[in-house]
């Protein structure tokens, strides 16, 4: 392991001084490690190829510096970290109309009356109700009762890293079972 480390670091060193083969073997020897890194934060395989492709540039961008880093591996899987959840967050933010805001009439070609809305609410208590019994009491407390990280970690006596560690895992389920029901409830 020692080996692959100094190798590694030299390649980072080779990097800031322009070495363009270096990027190629940084891409070769990382590629395999860091999509699958970032496919469990995003999901489309295309997304992930794209942020992926994006942090080997800013790793080109950034080479002077990151070549004297301790770690410049480390710094890597950061930015690919960032770059995913910069992503996640540009569609929160596309999405934060709460779905029982919406009207059918807002809902282009998807909604055509309430009851659709009432099975897609449905669909979504199915989903929660194959979540584990704790991911399911905090997602019920987050969403249903509107409490806090904080006061769900205070009521259920873990840390308030834990509430947010099997909150995220709670909507990462939810999502794959509503992408995989969705198309059903549009046809």
């Amino acid at each position: 392991m020692a080996k692959k480390k100094i190798y590694d670091d030299d390649l980072f060193r080779l990097l800031g001084r322009d070495h363009q083969p270096a990027l190629d073997a940084i891409i070769e020897r990382y590629s395999a490690e860091l999509l699958p890194y970032i496919r469990a934060i995003i999901v489309d395989q295309e997304l992930a190829k794209e942020i992926l492709f994006d942090a080997y540039q800013k790793l080109w961008e950034n080479r002077k510096s990151i070549a004297v880093m301790e770690r410049p591996s480390a710094w890597l899987y950061k930015c690919a970290r960032f770059q995913s959840l910069n992503i996640l967050k540009k569609e929160k933010k596309r999405i934060a109309i709460h779905i029982e805001q919406l009207s059918p009439s807002q809902v282009p070609g998807v909604m055509d009356n309430s009851i659709d809305i009432k099975e897609l609410n449905r669909e979504i208590q199915i989903a929660v109700s194959k979540l584990p019994p704790q991911m399911q009491l905090m997602y019920r407390m987050s969403r249903e009762e509107g409490l806090s990280r904080k006061q769900i970690a205070e009521k259920c006596h873990v840390s308030e890293s834990t509430v947010k560690n099997l909150l995220t895992e709670s909507l990462k389920q939810i999502r794959k079972f509503m992408s995989a029901h969705i198309k059903l409830l549009l046809f």
